[in-house]
């Protein structure tokens, strides 16, 4: 089985694309295709800064010290393990209090109440009117309190040589419980806050990925390696086309997914 593997820059551009062996890691399918991309970057400007964002996937040690050595600034997604748990724990029994404190017993934690928490979504998104609708929605996302905090972190899996990382991680206390997500970095000069809200816009990337799967309806249909990797490059500069195409496009078609500009134009 081999799984596609995509690197954009920062506004959309396809970087490389490239399939992974269901057998080998992400990390380390990647990180040639990162090493002469940089290089290429370093060969033009010599002094441009680059920060690489990941998720969990790509937190392997080797990648991490290769960034290190190199001098790319990372953030890096990683798991909410039971480490982690433990080390933040006392920040969570505190984002729990102040819950409590402002909103009461949280409504869906048990797991019989999962499915009641499921019929209020329904029931709000169910709403015909769209001011009461959105106050519904605005009342239940109130219902929250939000700490983002920061740590070192070495993992037990990582040789021991590796140094502690600068652990970034935000906990989320609703109705539902308790919501962790972490971020490894080797930024310095930012703020936990900061270097979260900068890994948050690496959701982008998840529309990019959709945009290439849906517009160039991407088929891997060979029990070939090569011949599935031509497909996917060709998919590729198929994307890149309807991307600089939108570019060109009115103003009014700039936020336009590509498929629905493909849709217009045949």
């Amino acid at each position: 089985m081999y799984f596609p593997l995509t690197i954009f820059d920062q506004e959309g551009w396809l970087l490389a694309a490239t399939l992974r062996p269901g057998y080998q890691s992400e990390a380390t399918t990647i990180l040639n295709a990162i090493e002469r991309i940089i290089a290429k970057l370093r060969a033009r400007w010599r002094n441009v800064e680059i920060v690489l964002v990941v998720d969990g996937a790509f937190k392997s040690s080797t990648l991490l010290n290769w960034c290190e050595d190199n001098d790319v600034f990372y953030l890096a997604g990683y798991c909410n393990s039971a480490a982690v748990q433990q080390k933040v724990q006392p920040e969570a029994d505190v984002v729990r209090r102040e819950f409590t404190k402002r909103h009461g017993v949280p409504r869906f934690t048990d797991k019989h109440d999962k499915r009641k928490g499921q019929e209020e979504h329904t029931r709000i998104r169910n709403i015909r009117d769209s001011k009461e609708r959105m106050a519904e929605e605005k009342a239940l996302a109130l219902r929250s309190v939000r700490l983002i905090g920061e740590d070192t972190h070495r993992a037990t899996t990582c040789p021991k040589e590796d140094p502690d990382r600068r652990l970034i991680f935000r906990l989320d206390d609703t109705d539902h419980g308790l919501d962790t997500r972490c971020v490894l970095t080797n930024f310095t000069s930012y703020t936990a806050e900061q270097i979260y809200g900068m890994y948050c816009q690496r959701g982008n990337s998840e529309n990019w990925i959709g945009e290439l799967k849906s517009c160039c309806n991407i088929r891997f249909n060979s029990q070939s390696c090569l011949a599935n990797q031509f497909r996917l490059h060709i998919h590729g500069m198929d994307y890149m086309l309807m991307w600089v195409l939108r570019l060109a496009c009115p103003h009014r078609l700039a936020n336009r997914k590509l498929e629905s500009i493909r849709k217009i134009l045949t």
